[in-house]
């Protein structure tokens, strides 16, 4: 394991979660929205979810292009991580959801992806180097 690829990839997906997490409190402040209103939405829930997941992603992205082999399993190694933090983040509310659940049963997969989409840049540029075009 990678762990520095793993822990970096970890520190994306918490900054990046805490970054569109503010952006989305200033909309909310801004248009004067209730809260609690708003956070019984489940649009909204399931919108705010899908932020997150894309966040782990570019985590997941991230631990793979750092990690010097093994890009899918360093992937695993930090979608686990991403799990257990929000779970251990979830513990305080003890309010379980369909909605939570999804969104803690996707995270591993969307952690993959985000590796995936790395292993694939990477497949692509080692075969096609750069300054190389195809069909020259």
């Amino acid at each position: 394991m990678d762990l520095r690829a793993v822990v970096i990839g970890v520190v994306t997906d918490i900054f990046l979660s805490l970054f569109f997490s503010l952006i989305l409190a200033v909309m909310v402040t801004a248009n004067q929205v209730d809260y609690q209103v708003l956070s019984q939405s489940t649009p909204f829930i399931l919108v705010y979810m899908l932020i997150g997941l894309l966040c782990t992603s570019i985590g997941g992205y991230v631990t793979a292009h750092l990690a010097k082999d093994s890009l899918i399993k360093n992937t695993l190694y930090f979608g686990t991580a991403s799990l257990l933090m929000s779970i251990l983040l979830s513990i305080p509310s003890l309010i379980f959801t369909w909605t939570s659940l999804l969104g803690l049963g996707l995270t591993i997969p969307f952690a993959l992806f985000g590796g995936y989409l790395e292993k694939r840049t990477r497949e692509g540029t080692e075969n096609n180097p750069v300054g190389e075009r195809n069909g020259d």
